[in-house]
């Protein structure tokens, strides 16, 4: 563990101990500093998944919520249907 000096609100600090349950200040503050990052990493994941046009194997969305695979296929249908603005 690292020793430094920070200024803290003092109503946040104790609003979170007592939100958390943790006994001591500095179990208040590694904890909530491990959930940011567990946070943080979490959101940078489903980022990655999202960069992916279809992040699901195949068949998964038909089986899982057809009517969202329904939904995707008219969606497809209507996009195809208007004309881009590079054609002429």
């Amino acid at each position: 563990m690292k020793r430094m000096h920070v200024t803290l609100d003092e109503e946040a600090l104790a609003a979170a101990r007592q939100l958390t349950g943790k006994k001591s200040y500095s179990d208040t503050i590694n904890h909530l500093i491990s959930e940011a990052l567990r946070r943080e990493r979490l959101m940078q994941a489903i980022n990655e998944l999202a960069k992916d046009p279809d992040p699901w194997w195949p068949g998964y969305i038909e089986e899982m919520a057809p009517d969202v695979a329904e939904y995707l296929r008219n969606k497809d249908k209507k996009s195809n249907l208007i004309p881009s603005a590079s054609r002429s």
